[in-house]
């Protein structure tokens, strides 16, 4: 393997477009410097990793909907009935549903990312919202949940949810950055 290096106060020109050229010694240095930078770059990965205890489930929607613990939202929620509505009429087509991020609390749940879907689902399935402005299933205009057949019930608290639990001891800075990375923040 060759490694060539600039030397100090080079100035590049058409004169001196040759590389320097390490000896051996100096060689063998610079490769024990990269190797034991990759093993402290993978002990770090390695150890930020372990600080993170999660798991990564698809359960059915009845698995939120039933819970009867706390739930509290780190965003406020936003969405207007139109933009629930939408959301709910994918969800009985069976389309799939973007991950939800929470950490659970003893027997308190936080919601990291997905304040909004979480929300629409409870407002639904208590008969809070009335559906309005399908397009797909526009005969569910004008309805609610408890209008449902009891096949259709089923079927929607059969749907799954992409689910992200962190446990209570994931510290709150990896919270906020994996807030961000999922919304794109900076």
């Amino acid at each position: 393997m060759e490694i060539y290096v600039k030397p100090k106060n080079f100035r590049y020109t058409s004169q001196n477009h040759k590389p320097y050229s390490l000896t051996e010694q100096e060689r063998k240095t610079v490769i024990e410097k990269i190797e034991k930078m990759n093993f402290a770059t993978g002990e770090h990965i390695r150890r930020v990793r372990r600080s993170i205890d999660y798991n990564l489930t698809e359960p059915p929607l009845c698995y939120i909907l039933d819970y009867t613990g706390g739930i509290t939202y780190r965003n406020e929620f936003i969405w207007d009935e139109y933009q629930q509505s939408k959301f709910i009429e994918l969800v009985i087509l069976g389309f799939f549903m973007n991950r939800v991020y929470v950490v659970r609390k003893d027997i308190e749940i936080y919601v990291l990312d997905g304040t909004q879907r979480v929300t629409s689902l409870f407002n639904y399935y208590n008969n809070k919202l009335v559906l309005k402005g399908l397009t797909l299933l526009p005969l569910l205009n004008g309805t609610k949940y408890e209008n449902l057949d009891i096949p259709s019930k089923k079927r929607f608290l059969r749907e799954t949810i992409a689910l992200t639990e962190l446990e209570d001891e994931v510290p709150v800075y990896i919270q906020n950055d994996l807030y961000k990375l999922v919304n794109n923040e900076r």
